[in-house]
């Protein structure tokens, strides 16, 4: 067992501190925390370790709102102020940008709080555990039950306290359309009889049902799991976002494109928008939200950007949480183009494509911080780069 102070953050969401020398991750203790910790890994120069005792409480503590904190992986910070995990993330991204991406005075806007506190995802994914809803436990792959989830959207909350003996149900995935109203249950496995009408929404097998969110003034389909911002007020403030970094021109191009969200907002303001996704259920959506009014390449970034031609007025690139391929991030630099809009949702790879991009010759001018998930370490960034 080792005593440790912690001082700062992780980009992880673990409490950072400091022991004979060596760098301590520690899962569940937060900035201004002292705890007893047990040691899980040992890498020489640092370690990760898991809280057994907390000795001295942070000032920034207060009472969560969920009785599944601690135990359930979804939150990790609501016995934390909201404007507390902002400055935090704001440090995180700062801290990637500074070691990873090479910058010693990163160019940030600010961070800007957008939805409510509690109550706005518009997802929530389960497991079955001996016939009851699940989530995994807090870093680990264990499932443990639940009864709640107080930053789901209201009206899957109260899904959630109907859904009951789930039968022979492996996953089962709850979506909201906030502007819409619309419901939606896709499960894997067979759901129990007269679910649907117990439960008092649709429910699909697979992917083989949908449902519509609105945002920006488009409408969107959404099949069965297929990717969509969680957070229907936070993609409202993206689609800004980039829509204000692209600015208006002849061609857009816009890389990892999922249902649409960009391509059909910010793309308005160009002649031509071409469209690249790899997922078959977002490709499906985005030929039908886009009715004609994009271009779309079904492929892998990597297999499109090599044969596409350079010449973009701008580009939009939303890469899933591992950041750019290789691939995609030299076309990228050897295109060159005037405006690169980069939307991430991880700090570490942000950072990496940060130091390719700007070693190649691309200026970073800002990366905005989108605080679009509270009571979570996650944060969403917008960087905009010149070519």
């Amino acid at each position: 067992m080792i005593r440790v102070e912690i001082d700062g953050v992780a980009a992880g969401g673990e409490g950072v501190g400091r022991v004979g020398g060596k760098v301590v991750f520690v899962a569940g203790a937060i900035p201004g925390d002292v705890v007893v910790a047990e040691t899980v890994l040992d890498r020489g120069r640092w370690a990760r370790a898991e809280v057994r005792r907390l000795v001295e409480p942070s000032v920034h503590r207060i009472a969560p709102r969920c009785r599944h904190v601690g135990v359930c992986g979804g939150c990790d910070w609501q016995m934390v102020p909201r404007g507390v995990q902002a400055r935090w993330k704001a440090d995180m991204v700062r801290g990637q940008l500074r070691h990873l991406g090479g910058l010693e005075d990163p160019p940030l806007g600010g961070v800007e709080l957008v939805g409510d506190d509690f109550g706005y995802r518009n997802r929530i994914d389960l497991r079955s555990l001996s016939g009851r809803p699940a989530f995994h436990r807090a870093g680990s792959r264990e499932l443990v039950a639940l009864e709640e989830c107080s930053i789901a959207v209201p009206a899957l909350q109260d899904v959630l306290s109907r859904v009951g003996e789930l039968g022979a149900v492996r996953r089962l995935t709850l979506r909201a359309g906030i502007e819409t109203g619309e419901l939606a249950a896709f499960v894997t496995g067979h759901a129990p009889p007269g679910a649907s009408t117990r439960w008092g929404i649709p429910v699909h097998r697979g992917d083989r049902g949908h449902l519509h969110e609105e945002v920006a003034g488009r409408r969107f389909r959404i099949t069965g799991r297929a990717f969509f911002q969680v957070n229907t007020a936070g993609a409202e403030r993206l689609c800004e976002l980039v829509a204000d970094g692209v600015g208006s021109g002849r061609r857009m191009l816009d890389l990892y494109a999922g249902g649409g969200l960009f391509a059909l907002t910010a793309g308005g303001r160009f002649e031509t928008v071409t469209a690249v996704e790899r997922d078959r259920r977002a490709v499906a959506d985005l030929l039908h939200n886009a009715g004609g009014e994009v271009e779309v390449v079904s492929a892998p970034a990597v297999t499109a950007t090599a044969r596409l031609d350079g010449d973009w007025d701008a580009v939009v690139v939303d890469p899933p949480r591992g950041g750019l391929e290789r691939e995609v991030a030299d076309a990228l630099a050897a295109w060159r183009p005037p405006v690169l809009v980069y939307v991430s949702c991880d700090p570490a790879s942000l950072a990496r494509d940060v130091r390719r991009l700007v070693d190649a010759g691309m200026t970073l001018e800002e990366v905005r911080i989108v605080d679009m998930f509270p009571q979570t370490w996650h944060v969403e960034t917008v960087a905009r780069f010149r070519g």
